[in-house]
């Protein structure tokens, strides 16, 4: 066992899932912007 508590177990599975949510919200919004052209 490593010396992680669950609330520490917990924060670290949160901040994943914040951090993938994030990352699905780029993807769709890059989805539904294909029509128009990116700015680089």
């Amino acid at each position: 066992m490593t010396g992680i508590t669950k609330n520490e177990a917990y924060k670290f599975g949160m901040n994943v899932a914040n951090k993938i949510r994030m990352f699905q919200k780029i993807i769709n919004d890059r989805n539904n912007n294909k029509n128009i052209p990116k700015k680089i």
